[in-house]
């Protein structure tokens, strides 16, 4: 038969290439060269090529708008406020879950403190942020102890810390959007 050579010459001749990874999904030659001569470069005492990364468009930069700005500043509160509902939600929803749900409850807590770690918080807001923190911090400390069977006064001056600073969160939202304070009250 003549296609058992002509079948042989292409599973040889293919069979390097897919195990090289050449026919790969997502295989991206430039891509594998700059990251093999980086690699190869950092091996040496003094590296011999200096990889170059394909040409980009350059955009034309535009103004970012200053989120401290009377104008900007309810959106930018807004992106922090939306986060600390959700924290709220779901630590309303530990404390009335059962202890053996609480781990669960936390790492979801712990999440959105991350998250609100990891936001960008222009100057104007970082006392809000701060606030924040703190709560959440108090919050999912005070779960942890009630999870792990701690002292109950220990437990009650947690949920004493983390009303304060919610408290604290509030004020200072209804500073920062210009509200009435005399409306709100304090956290149950």
């Amino acid at each position: 038969m003549k296609t058992k050579p002509f079948f042989r010459i292409f599973v040889v001749c293919t069979l390097p290439l897919i195990a090289c990874g050449l026919f790969q999904p997502g295989f991206a030659p430039t891509q594998t060269a700059i990251a093999e001569t980086t690699v190869a470069a950092s091996w040496t005492a003094k590296p011999t090529l200096t990889p170059t990364l394909p040409p980009t468009e350059t955009e034309t930069p535009t103004a970012t708008p200053d989120p401290c700005a009377s104008e900007n500043l309810s959106e930018a509160v807004n992106e922090i406020h939306d986060l600390q509902v959700q924290f709220d939600d779901l630590s309303g929803e530990a404390a009335i879950a059962q202890r053996e749900d609480l781990p669960d409850k936390i790492i979801e807590l712990q999440s959105l403190l991350q998250t609100a770690l990891n936001q960008e918080t222009p100057p104007c807001l970082e006392t809000l942020k701060d606030h924040q923190l703190k709560h959440m911090n108090f919050v999912i400390d005070t779960l942890l102890a009630f999870a792990q069977g701690e002292d109950q006064d220990m437990v009650e001056e947690g949920i004493e810390n983390a009303r304060r600073e919610h408290d604290e969160y509030t004020l200072e939202l209804a500073r920062l959007l210009d509200l009435d304070i005399s409306t709100i009250t304090p956290t149950p």
